[in-house]
C-alpha cells in the first residue's frame, strides 16, 4: 500500500486533520468513474457502489470535448445497467435541457476503490493511484500529478536504504575520529536537507514543470551519489 492503512478510516471518523479537511471539501466520499469518453461523479455510495446519489455523467465526443451534462439524484445498478432517477440533461450549443423520470445508461462504469474516492494522490495506495492513471484521472487532477506520486510511493521503499548507506561511511570516520556531536548534527542536518530537496522536488512534478519519474527520484539519485562519494573516501582514509 505504502500509505497507512488507518487513513481511509481517519477520514471517515473526520477525525483531527482529516475532520477540518473533509469539512473543507464540503462533500462526503465523491465517487468517480469512467465508461469510454464517459465519466461520472457521484457524491456518496452504499458500500458496494450499487446505489449512487447525487450523479452527474459528463458525455464527451471522440475529441474530449463536453456534448451532453447528465444529472439525477439517484442511479441504481440492476442487471449491469445504471437506471437513474429523476434525470434533467443539458447539451451542448445552448439546446433545450430534457427532463426525464427515468433514464437508462448502459454504459460499462467501474467505481473507484473506497480509498481512492477523495481524489487526494497523498493519500492514494499503488492500486489507487494505477486506477486514476488509467482512466486520466478522472478530470480531478492532470494525470502526471498521480504518476508523480505513483512514483514517489515506489521510491518510498528505498529511502531507508539511503539512510543507511549515508550513515555507515559517516559513522565510520567519526568513529576514528571522535565527535559524536558534530556526527549527529551532521545527520541531523543531511535529513532536514533531504526532506526540503524533496518536497520541492515532488511539488515540481505535481505542477508539471519535471517528468514524474525525476521528480519522485531526483532527491534518491543526487544523495545515493552523495553516499557512494563519502563511501569512497572513507575506504581510502
Amino acid at each position: 500500500r505504502a500509505i497507512p492503512a488507518t487513513i481511509p478510516q481517519l477520514r471517515t471518523w473526520a477525525i483531527g486533520d482529516y475532520g477540518r479537511e473533509k469539512l473543507k471539501v464540503g462533500e462526503r466520499d465523491p465517487i468517480w468513474m469512467r465508461s469510454g469518453a464517459d465519466i461520472l461523479r457521484a457524491g456518496s455510495a452504499n458500500a458496494d457502489s450499487t446505489e449512487l446519489k447525487d450523479v452527474i455523467i459528463f458525455r464527451r465526443d471522440e475529441t474530449g470535448l463536453l456534448r451532453e451534462q447528465i444529472y439525477a439524484d439517484t442511479a441504481t445498478l440492476t442487471d449491469n445497467r445504471w437506471t437513474l432517477k429523476p434525470v434533467l440533461i443539458y447539451y451542448r450549443d445552448n439546446l433545450t435541457p430534457s427532463r426525464l423520470d427515468t433514464m437508462v445508461y448502459s454504459g460499462s462504469l467501474k467505481p473507484a476503490q473506497a480509498g481512492a474516492r477523495s481524489g487526494e494522490p497523498e493519500e492514494m495506495s499503488l492500486t489507487d493511484l494505477g486506477y486514476f492513471i488509467e482512466n486520466q484521472g478522472f478530470g480531478i487532477r492532470p494525470v502526471w500529478v498521480y504518476e508523480t506520486w505513483h512514483q514517489k510511493r515506489i521510491s518510498l521503499f528505498f529511502s531507508s536504504l539511503l539512510m543507511i548507506a549515508l550513515c555507515i561511511p559517516l559513522a565510520s570516520r567519526f568513529r576514528r575520529g571522535g565527535g559524536l556531536g558534530v556526527l549527529f548534527a551532521i545527520g541531523v542536518g543531511l535529513g532536514f536537507l533531504y526532506f526540503v530537496i524533496d518536497g520541492i522536488s515532488l511539488t515540481m512534478g505535481e505542477l508539471g514543470f519535471v517528468t514524474p519519474w525525476l521528480a519522485a527520484w531526483m532527491p534518491l539519485i543526487a544523495f545515493g551519489l552523495f553516499a557512494a562519494v563519502l563511501t569512497l573516501r572513507a575506504e581510502n582514509v
